[in-house]
């Protein structure tokens, strides 16, 4: 990967989402916020989150997974489910993810409470038919082919 997967050096998200907020005139920054900006700029830079952004915006290729988890959260939701309003979800980021690989969450890893989020195995046996699917985790070259598509496709 050329660029950094994220900009909050050795803060962890809690002190990325205060410098961000006292940097920002007092406003507000969720985990989810502080989670997405992290892959676009130091929290003292003139970063903002907008869920229209293009994944061009940010410099993590794995970007990616914040639209899945969106797309997850639509789903059961509804079209008027708003992330940065709401705690993570633990078994979403099961799902989008495929579970934790070498022993991290898809996103929002450090953030989520272990004792409280269910493991794939979990998420499995309370799954139905009518439950979202668990996505397979995609590799960095796949979600670069992906965005390299979405950036012909908005051409």
């Amino acid at each position: 990967m050329p660029d950094p997967t994220h900009h909050q050096g050795s803060l962890n998200n809690n002190e990325y989402r205060a410098r961000w907020s006292s940097s920002h005139e007092g406003q507000e920054c969720t985990q989810f916020m502080g989670w997405a900006m992290a892959c676009k700029g130091k929290a003292t830079s003139n970063v903002t989150y907008n869920p229209d952004d293009p994944p061009s915006a940010y410099n993590n290729p794995f970007i990616h997974s914040l639209q899945a988890y969106i797309e997850m959260g639509r789903q059961v939701h509804g079209p008027d489910w708003d992330p940065t309003t709401q705690p993570l979800d633990g078994e979403f980021i099961i799902r989008v993810g495929g579970g934790k690989k070498h022993g991290r969450y898809y996103i929002g890893d450090g953030l989520l409470d272990t004792a409280s989020t269910p493991t794939l195995s979990q998420v499995r046996a309370r799954s139905t038919s009518s439950s979202p699917a668990i996505r397979p985790r995609l590799s960095t070259s796949q979600l670069q082919v992906q965005e390299l598509q979405t950036r012909m496709q908005a051409q």
